[in-house]
């Protein structure tokens, strides 16, 4: 069985994973989430029986989270961890049904004996094996046996498989391929299920005598690569049963692929070829829609000299000079990763150098979601590593020539110190909202302005400290830190330097 654990506080998570004694629960894994997000990502990719979650939590809480569960027809008993004693939680949770609500202090004694005590009943209520829990039963010992290769013999892995119930021809042929899969941003919204799942679905569905799906699973440490075992006729043509898997996940889920595979072997030498696949995904990037034996010559291609000053960043430089510049890399419609990793280096530092020469810090202008999301990627397919260069090129030259831009960015600062000249503000955390450096910020400014930063801010706060000086019988101590100085001596002194009279004076004359 599987647990997730659920709670934003990490110290809990680690307190539960080390104090309650899985092994003598027989949980086969452990899986933990700090977010309601993270926790439906967690149970839309792998089967979760029991869930332990803490209630309060910053970006959705426990009861939103069982509420979704339940939504989404999961079968997975819940136990509440929670501070608060309030009647309005407890009545909530037992209109979802949550197996327990417990108080802390966490007692790990007594939560391991619930936890055991939802273990049996999970156990009891469980149909007879149903050809989709048979299939999950065979998923999940294959997930552990390929992700931690730990036996070698075929009598071992025989006798491992029987004491789980499933059993292994000696003669079985396999399949064994990592899916490169073309995922959008869009494609990843809470609605949309799991693409393991949809993979799963898809592959069930035009199994036949000769190929069925064995296991499926998420390829560790890689976004969007999947792990995918079939078990096969040893008649069939291992690449046209890959080119038919490929056109099933185009036709069906509308989406482009790159399939590593290796041929179909048997039972014995299933670890040594699952780890020379793992070895060889990535090696070589192709265009969308490739597949890649590893057996293949075309897996093994030489490399070229990169030319590191060949592109000079500048104002004139379109995103086809990239473009051009990568196919002088691409043989038999691939490129090995090793060069792409040396322009990605060689390309990112020069449109650096280009944008510190204009004053902007590259590495604020790329904090931001489709940056990471695109950068997470760009060694996926050729095109997806065009987009990437192309997206950050675009980005950094029309921050640089966009005039609207220098503008826009200088009214934000303005509108940012008129909302917060309280604060202590820095010239380096006002250029880094609008990624410049300091002293750029501060010539840019002094330009669309006519006046520097510094003034502009003792100004406003000048102005601010005369309108409580006139208008309240607030201390004058206190004006000074309401207007954004904690040093009441210097305040006096940049008053008087402004005003011409000290703020005691000031309010004199104004009184009068």
């Amino acid at each position: 069985m599987n647990i997730l654990l659920v709670d934003d506080d990490r110290f809990i998570i680690e307190a539960l994973r080390e104090k309650i004694r899985w092994d003598r629960l027989k949980i086969d894994n452990v899986y933990a989430a700090n977010s309601l997000t993270q926790a439906q990502d967690i149970i839309k990719e792998y089967p979760i029986h029991l869930m332990i979650s803490d209630i309060e939590m910053p970006q959705g809480s426990g009861l939103e989270l069982l509420s979704w569960v339940r939504n989404e027809n999961y079968d997975i008993k819940t136990i509440f961890l929670t501070n608060y004693a309030d009647f309005n939680y407890a009545q909530k949770a037992i209109e979802l049904q949550s197996f327990e609500y417990y108080l802390k202090p966490i007692n790990f004694e007594k939560l391991e004996f619930i936890i055991q005590k939802a273990l049996d009943k999970i156990t009891e209520q469980r149909p007879a094996a149903p050809l989709e829990t048979s299939f999950q039963a065979e998923n999940n010992f294959w997930f552990e046996y390929l992700r931690k290769p730990r036996i070698h013999r075929l009598q071992e892995l025989q006798a491992e498989m029987r004491s789980r119930n499933l059993s292994l021809k000696d003669y079985q042929y396999f399949l064994t391929g990592v899916i490169t899969l073309h995922i959008n941003e869009a494609d990843y919204a809470p609605e949309i299920p799991s693409w393991t799942s949809q993979l799963k679905k898809v592959f069930q569905a035009f199994s036949n005598e000769a190929y069925q799906l064995a296991s499926l699973f998420k390829m560790e440490g890689h976004v969007d690569h999947y792990v995918c075992l079939f078990r096969v006729d040893n008649s069939i043509n291992s690449e046209t049963f890959v080119r038919k898997i490929q056109k099933e996940m185009q036709d069906k889920l509308h989406h482009n692929s790159i399939i590593t595979f290796n041929s179909c072997f048997q039972c014995p030498n299933i670890l040594q070829d699952v780890k020379e696949l793992y070895a060889a995904t990535g090696q070589q990037v192709p265009y969308w829609n490739t597949i890649i034996p590893v057996s293949s010559d075309a897996a093994v291609l030489q490399e070229k000299e990169v030319a590191t000053n060949s592109i000079s960043f500048s104002d004139s430089l379109d995103e086809s000079e990239l473009e051009k510049s990568l196919l002088h890399y691409i043989s038999g419609g691939m490129v090995p990763k090793s060069i792409l990793q040396k322009l990605h280096l060689d390309w990112t530092q020069q449109i650096g150098i280009y944008l510190d020469q204009n004053g902007i810090s590259a590495h604020k202008l790329f904090q931001n979601a489709h940056h990471d999301f695109l950068f997470q990627r760009k060694f996926h397919s050729i095109e997806s590593f065009e987009e990437y260069f192309n997206y950050y090129w675009s980005h950094a030259r029309n921050f640089v020539t966009d005039a609207e831009n220098q503008k826009n960015s200088i009214q934000r600062i303005i509108e940012y110190i008129d909302h917060h000249y309280k604060e202590d503000l820095s010239r380096t955390t006002l250029a880094d909202m609008v990624y410049l450096s300091a002293d750029h910020l501060a010539r840019v400014f002094k330009k669309e302005t006519g006046e520097t930063l510094v003034k502009y801010i003792t100004d406003k706060r000048i102005h601010a400290a005369k309108e409580l000086l006139s208008d309240t019988k607030t201390p004058i101590s206190q004006v000074a830190s309401e207007v954004g100085y904690d040093n009441y001596s210097y305040f006096t002194k940049i008053f008087k330097e402004k005003t011409g009279v000290s703020p005691g004076d000031y309010r004199k004359h104004q009184a009068e």
